[in-house]
C-alpha cells in the first residue's frame, strides 16, 4: 500500500474543508473496486474517487471518467438507497489509521438521518462500510466471514497500535532510528520506529540523515508535522526504489528530486490515481489477448483437422483405383483373407501393390465398399476447402485485430480505447469467455452452504451460487422440506429441513427473509418469497444449473431485515 497514515490525516484535512455541506449527486460503482461519488456543487468539476484495490487503494479528488456497467452492484444500490441526495458534514480519520470517514446526513422515509461513509485503506484488502446513526453496519463493498463484519454487526475500529507516533515522537528515538536506518542504508527502521511513518516520509528522513545527520532529519519531520497538523499542500516524492507522497508546507525547502502539487488530493490522483487507470488497462489488455489467443488456439486445432480432411480426400483416387483391381481379380484369394497382392495395372510398370481387405467379405463387397470410400472423401473436398478458406481469413482477422489491440494499448487513453476496442470484439463475436481449468476444478468441489438456525432450532439451508442452488434443490432437499426462492428475481435457493414435520410460523418468516436477503430484494422494505414443498421442485431436463420448475407454490410478504443473518448464522454446512 503507498498510501500512509500522514497522507490519510493531509487528504481529512482537504477533504474535510472542500466537501463541508456538498451534496451527493450520483453514486457510480464502474469497477468491483471503485466507487465514483458525483459532486454537487463541484468542487474544482471533480469528483469523490474511493479506490480499493489491494496495492493502490487511495481517496482523490478526480476528473477521471468511467464506463459504468449496465447493472449497478449491490453495495452501489445501497449507497444510492440510503445516500441518494446526501450532503457530506464532514471528514475525518480516527486516531493515525489509514481509515476515512464521511459524516454524511440524508432524508430517509421523510426524516432527517445520519450515516458514516467508513474506508479502510490498509490491509491486503481495503474496504468501504456503510454505517447507520448506531454505528451499525448496514453494507459492506467487499464481504468477509468475520460475523461482526456482516450486515447488522457494528462497526469497530482495528485495535490501536502499541508504537509511539511519529506526531508525537522526541527528538532522541527520531535521532536513533535515524542513525539505524543511516547504518543500514534502508529506512525500514524508521518504518518500524513509529506508527504512522510510511514509506515516504521513511525515505525522505533516511535521505536527509544521510545528507545532514541528525539536525537535517528532525527538520525535515517538524516540517512534515507542520504540514499535518495544518492540512497544506502535498509534495509526490519520487525516490529511486519507490513512489510515495508525504505532506510538506509549500513556504519549507523543497528537498531534491520531489515535485510540489497543489493539494493531498492532487498528489494522491497523480501518484496512485494514474497508476489504477493503467493497472485496469493493463488488466483489459490481458484479458482481450487471452480471448484472442484462445479463439486462436481453437481456430489452428480446426485448421488441422481440415487440412487432414483434405489429404484423406486426396485418397478418393487411389482407393477407386483399388476398386477396379479388386473388381477385375474376383477370385484372387478367399473370403477370409485380409490383403491381397495385386499388379497395380494403372502405373506404367504394373508393380505390385498388397490391398487391405476386410475378412469375411467377398471381393466384390470389398471393391464396393472402397468405391463408397471414395466417394464420400470426394464430397467432402469441396467442404474442406470452404472450411479451410474460412479458418485462413479467421486467423487473419485475428492477427489483425491484436496488431490494433497491441496500438491502442500505447495510446494516450488506453483504458477508453481499449474498451472501445473490446465493445467492437464483442459484437464481432470473437471475444468470448472462454473456459478454464480453474472454473472445471471449481465445479467438481463439493458445496458449501451458508448455513442457519432458527429461532425453533430448525436448519436452514442457502446456496450461494446457481451450482450450489443446483445441488441443494435437487440433491440436498428431501422429501416433506421445505423449499423457498425470491419470488420472480433471481437469488439463492433456501430450504428448511424439516424431515415432513410442520414448518413454525416464525421459522417460515425467518426463512423467507433469508431468500429475500440473499436476492437483488435485499435493500428494498419488504419482498415477496415464493415457498412449496421439496418434492414440488423439478428440474427440467437439460435446464441450465439453478434452473428449476414448481409444481404449485404459495407466496408470502415478509420485511427485510440485514441483521438477521447475523442472528441466526451457525457453522458453515458441506452438503
Amino acid at each position: 500500500m503507498l498510501i500512509d497514515s500522514l497522507v490519510v490525516r493531509a487528504l481529512a484535512h482537504e477533504l474535510d474543508r472542500r466537501l463541508d455541506g456538498v451534496r451527493l449527486e450520483k453514486i457510480h460503482q464502474p469497477e468491483p473496486d471503485t466507487i465514483l461519488l458525483r459532486l454537487y456543487p463541484a468542487p474544482g468539476d471533480c469528483s469523490l474517487a474511493i479506490c480499493l484495490d489491494r496495492t493502490l487503494g487511495h481517496v482523490a479528488l478526480t476528473r477521471r471518467e468511467s464506463k459504468n456497467p449496465p447493472v449497478p452492484p449491490a453495495f452501489c444500490s445501497l449507497l444510492r438507497k440510503y445516500l441518494g441526495g446526501a450532503r457530506v458534514r464532514g471528514v475525518r480519520q480516527p486516531g493515525l489509521e489509514r481509515i476515512l470517514e464521511l459524516a454524511l446526513t440524508a432524508a430517509w422515509e421523510g426524516q432527517p438521518a445520519a450515516y458514516t461513509l467508513v474506508i479502510e485503506l490498509f490491509g491486503h484488502v481495503p474496504n468501504a462500510y456503510l454505517l447507520n446513526a448506531d454505528g451499525r453496519i448496514l453494507g459492506a463493498c467487499r464481504h468477509y466471514q468475520q460475523v461482526e463484519r456482516l450486515q447488522g454487526g457494528i462497526y469497530v475500529l482495528p485495535p490501536q497500535p502499541s508504537k509511539p507516533s511519529v506526531l508525537e515522537a522526541d527528538r532522541e528515538s527520531v535521532e536513533r532510528a535515524a542513525s539505524e536506518a543511516l547504518a543500514r542504508g534502508n529506512p525500514k527502521p524508521i518504518v518500524n520506529a513509529f506508527d504512522g511513518a510510511g514509506r515516504g516520509l521513511a525515505r525522505l528522513l533516511l535521505e536527509r540523515a544521510q545528507s545532514g545527520g541528525a539536525d537535517a532529519t528532525w527538520t525535515a519531520l517538524a516540517v512534515v508535522r507542520a504540514s499535518v497538523e495544518l492540512g497544506v499542500g502535498a509534495v509526490a516524492y519520487r525516490g529511486p526504489q519507490d513512489a510515495a507522497v508525504f505532506p510538506w508546507m509549500p513556504a519549507a525547502p523543497l528537498p531534491p528530486g520531489c515535485e510540489l502539487l497543489s493539494s493531498p488530493s492532487a498528489a494522491v490522483e497523480k501518484l496512485l490515481g494514474e497508476g489504477v487507470q493503467a493497472q485496469l488497462a493493463d488488466r483489459l489488455r490481458d484479458r482481450m489477448l487471452s480471448a484472442l489467443e484462445r479463439r486462436r488456439a481453437r481456430l489452428g486445432q480446426r485448421l488441422e483437422r481440415v487440412l487432414e480432411d483434405q489429404e484423406r480426400a486426396g485418397e478418393a483416387d487411389r482407393l477407386e483405383r483399388w476398386g477396379h483391381l479388386l473388381q477385375a481379380n474376383p477370385g484372387a484369394v478367399g473370403p477370409y483373407a485380409t490383403s491381397v497382392p495385386l499388379p497395380d495395372l494403372f502405373a506404367p510398370e504394373a508393380p505390385t501393390i498388397e490391398i487391405p481387405l476386410r475378412p469375411g467379405h467377398t471381393m466384390a463387397a470389398n471393391a464396393a465398399a472402397l468405391f463408397n470410400r471414395a466417394r464420400r472423401l470426394r464430397r467432402t473436398a469441396p467442404a474442406a476447402r470452404q472450411a479451410e478458406a474460412e479458418c485462413r481469413a479467421e486467423l487473419e482477422r485475428l492477427d489483425q485485430w491484436t496488431r490494433e489491440l497491441h496500438r491502442v494499448a500505447l495510446s494516450p487513453a488506453p483504458l477508453i480505447a481499449l474498451r472501445e476496442l473490446e465493445t467492437r470484439l464483442q459484437a464481432t463475436g470473437l471475444q468470448d469467455g472462454g473456459g478454464s481449468s480453474p472454473a472445471r476444478d471449481r465445479r467438481k468441489e463439493k458445496p458449501r452452504f451458508r448455513e442457519f438456525r432458527s429461532s425453533d432450532g430448525l436448519r436452514i439451508l442457502a446456496g450461494r451460487s446457481v451450482r450450489e442452488n443446483d445441488a441443494l434443490s435437487t440433491r440436498v432437499a428431501r422429501r416433506g422440506d421445505l423449499w423457498l426462492h425470491a419470488h420472480e428475481t433471481a437469488g439463492a435457493h433456501v430450504v428448511v429441513k424439516l424431515a415432513g414435520a410442520g414448518c413454525p410460523a416464525a421459522t417460515l418468516t425467518e426463512a423467507a427473509q433469508i431468500a429475500a436477503h440473499f436476492s437483488p430484494q435485499r435493500y428494498a422494505a419488504k419482498a415477496t418469497v415464493a415457498y412449496t414443498l421439496a418434492e414440488n421442485v423439478k428440474k427440467p431436463p437439460g435446464a441450465p444449473a439453478g434452473l428449476v420448475t414448481l409444481r404449485t407454490f404459495q407466496t408470502i410478504v415478509v420485511p427485510c431485515d440485514p441483521t438477521l443473518c447475523v442472528r441466526l448464522s451457525g457453522s458453515v454446512a458441506s452438503g
